[in-house]
């Protein structure tokens, strides 16, 4: 048999294994509290990340939504997929940012982080002020921020010269996705934050304090940068060396031109449009109107004037046909089946919650600094599967009862689970953010990338414990 015959064999067969996971599933016998609506629903997440792994984005993604339509509902699914505004946004967003990557505005902002004074020559500090970059930009909009720094690796490794399916693109897309989970909680009063914050103040009717929040979740996410750099250098051996290869683009001008500052001006009036609306106070009139227009409302508006103007050859500025026939349909797929999943996977209807809570009744039993630890390696194992608000529910209640019993900060321990819960990357369901960096299969292939990220999470975990104990007794 011919390599190319084995070749397409095996290829067959996965997707056979994908859509045996999907549809059949539902039919083994619910294990602890699950349900056979559960266990049919669970399947289907099953199938897509095995999918994602062996085939790629698009196929496994159509048939986790038929599947998970078959159980749960196709107009529910649809509807709270396709319908939901994060989704429908990507129809502007995505073209929004292709039409910054055709002005050369990504490759601009990546010539300013290569060849500034402080970091020109000097890979690793470079790619450390590009990671801190991604982490201190994410609260505005974390899948905004996925979809631009995925952009920026695709030109970085235009640019300069990095081949595809190597260590340093995948290295580069966890770093990019890792500072950008972090990034998303740096405030307690924005986005994912506030969402954490809010679900603590709820359950144990006590505000965290915002000040030893930041001095607590923002060194210690930069702090983990750094710590998942040097795994990449030390452990990993990526060689980063390729990056002192980055050439401008001949047809970069390093000065703006005329139709590059029309676009950056309304990417910006976009950026600001989302912080104000998570920014301002509920009751304020621009924040009701701009949460009323959701994400979906505030891109096709920047959108939409765009079309109204001209650019520099007298062409219509922004030519939505042109733009769209380079839509990414790997990343709208994967994105639309992992937000749909999502609240469906945790729904009480499948006993999921349940049987997570089950899992920590055993645990009771260690000692408590033990029982911490080893409900926090959990919750890393579990996020990679789960949606982190629900993990996060379930876990905190216990957490903080052991918490005080060993004289540990009870709200600096929730903190740390936060955190934890941010080491989403070895599957491409873990979170948008990840699945949006998976996706880049013309430069990664996501069994590498996951073969990446488990040598990477269980390195990450240890180190975020040592740490994160340290400033927990310090700022606590």
């Amino acid at each position: 048999m011919s390599t190319d015959t084995t070749n397409v064999a095996h290829k067959r067969l996965h997707y056979i294994i994908t859509t045996v996971l999907v549809f059949g599933f539902g039919f083994l016998p619910p294990f602890s509290s699950m349900t056979p609506y559960g266990m049919g629903v669970l399947g289907t997440f099953i199938g897509a990340v095995y999918g994602w792994t062996t085939i790629g984005m698009v196929y496994p993604s159509f048939v986790a939504i038929i599947g998970l339509g078959m159980y749960a509902g196709m107009p529910k699914v649809l509807a709270s997929g396709f319908g939901s505004p994060i989704i429908v946004a990507l129809f502007a967003l995505l073209p929004l940012i292709t039409i910054l990557d055709e002005l050369k505005l990504t490759q601009y902002c990546v010539n300013s982080i290569f060849f500034n004074r402080l970091s020109k020559g000097k890979p690793w500090l470079t790619l450390f002020l590009f990671f801190l970059s991604a982490f201190l930009t994410a609260f505005i909009n974390p899948i905004v921020s996925a979809v631009i720094y995925c952009s920026f690796i695709a030109t970085i490794c235009r640019n300069a010269n990095i081949e595809p399916y190597t260590k340093l693109p995948a290295a580069l897309l966890l770093g990019s996705a890792y500072a950008i989970m972090n990034g998303q909680i740096m405030f307690p009063f924005l986005g994912t934050g506030l969402t954490f914050t809010a679900a603590y103040a709820g359950m144990f009717k006590q505000e965290v304090p915002v000040l030893k929040y930041l001095i607590f979740v923002i060194p210690v996410g930069i702090i983990m940068i750094v710590i998942y750099m040097l795994i990449m250098k030390f452990i990993l051996r990526v060689d980063v060396s390729a990056l002192n290869e980055y050439r401008i683009d001949p047809n970069t001008s390093t000065k703006l031109t005329r139709d590059q500052k029309i676009a950056l001006a309304f990417f910006g009036i976009f950026c600001t449009a989302m912080l104000l609306s998570s920014a301002l106070p509920k009751d304020f009139i621009i924040s009701q109107w701009l949460n009323q227009l959701t994400i979906f409302g505030i891109s096709a508006s920047v959108i939409c004037a765009m079309m109204l103007l001209r650019n520099e050859q007298g062409q219509q500025f922004f030519n939505y046909q042109n733009i769209a026939r380079k839509f990414p349909w790997e990343v709208f797929f994967l994105t639309t089946f992992i937000i749909t999943i999502s609240s469906y996977l945790t729904a009480p209807e499948t006993g999921l919650g349940k049987t997570l809570a089950s899992m920590l009744v055993p645990l009771t039993q260690l000692p408590p600094i033990l029982f911490i630890i080893v409900t926090m390696l959990l919750a890393t194992i579990i996020t990679n599967f789960a949606n982190n608000m629900i993990l996060t529910i379930i876990i905190m209640p216990v957490l903080v009862q052991f918490s005080g019993t060993v004289g540990l900060s009870e709200i600096g321990m929730v903190l740390l689970l936060f955190l934890t819960t941010q080491l989403a990357l070895a599957t491409a369901g873990g979170s948008p953010i990840t699945g949006i960096a998976y996706s880049m299969d013309n430069l990664v292939r996501a069994k590498d990338m996951m073969s990446m990220a488990l040598k990477v999470i269980p390195l990450l975990f240890i180190c975020l414990m040592v740490i994160g104990m340290f400033f927990l007794q310090i700022i606590f």
